[in-house]
């Protein structure tokens, strides 16, 4: 099968260095990735457009629940510089660049607040290195999509649906969940026919960066901003979408390029 991640030689086996144009492309990602992260919320988006509308739109609960956009868009950047460059180590130098020109523009912030990025990072990183086209980890993101979305339905039909930042019980049909779980199984779908790297690593990694909003950004302290039981599946579930969605949307920005230009697909394996 394709291994969208890999080098000339079959793999990521090429030595680890950057050349001036792998830097130059990582140097920019990481500028999106703030740019998106911290001016775009504040500047275009008045900081609350994401939270309201997952929260009063799709009628989610919260709080967290614009996270995710924030944390695929992260994702998005992090794993087109793994497909672009094809080469260990580049998410963990693009988000050390994060890091660095966060601190910049921001000045002195909490280290809770970006060690984020090489958290995940690291998880996108792990994702380059399993053999997904082979049992269990072909089946993986799937069986972890469909699991969450029959959750999901259940909750729908029993009414134990929640919405809106206090996660009031919902007096309206619950669009969002009904979204979350048909996008759900659909991404599912694609995971089995197509079991990339990252699609593995997007995933997991906007969950994470959900669970990293739960224990550290609360405003109580550690863990104070973790929600009820309740609607962990539905957040969740949003999260891995996100994440599979951002990665799937660089991996064929990637391939439309390459095709473009006339080079060959990922190698085989």
């Amino acid at each position: 099968m394709p291994d969208e991640w890999a080098g000339g030689t079959g793999g990521i086996v090429e030595p680890v260095y950057f050349s001036l144009k792998e830097l130059g492309q990582i140097v920019l990602l990481a500028l999106l990735v703030v740019v998106t992260g911290i001016f775009v919320p504040q500047y275009l988006l008045s900081g609350e457009a994401a939270p309201g509308f997952v929260n009063g739109v799709l009628n989610l609960p919260g709080p967290g629940a614009g996270i995710p956009i924030f944390g695929a868009s992260a994702c998005f950047f992090l794993v087109l510089g793994m497909v672009v460059v094809k080469k260990p180590w580049t998410a963990i130098i693009t988000s050390v660049f994060i890091i660095a020109f966060t601190l910049l523009v921001a000045g002195p912030v909490s280290i809770d607040l970006l060690d984020v990025y090489l958290f995940i990072a690291i998880i996108i990183e792990i994702a380059a290195l399993l053999p997904v086209g082979e049992k269990p980890w072909k089946y993986l993101m799937p069986v972890i999509l469909v699991i969450l979305a029959v959750v999901v339905l259940a909750q729908m039909v029993t009414g134990q649906v929640w919405a809106g930042e206090n996660s009031a019980n919902a007096t309206l049909f619950p669009a969002g969940y009904a979204v979350t779980a048909g996008l759900a199984l659909c991404c599912a779908v694609a995971c089995s026919y197509y079991p990339l790297k990252c699609l593995i690593g997007g995933g997991i990694a906007n969950a994470c960066f959900l669970l990293h909003f739960f224990l550290f950004r609360g405003r109580e302290g550690f863990a104070s901003a973790v929600p009820a039981l309740q609607d962990l599946p539905v957040l969740i579930l949003v999260a891995l979408i996100g994440g599979v969605l951002a990665a799937a949307t660089a991996y064929s920005m990637d391939m439309m390029v390459r095709y473009y230009r006339g080079e060959r697909p990922a190698v085989k394996r």
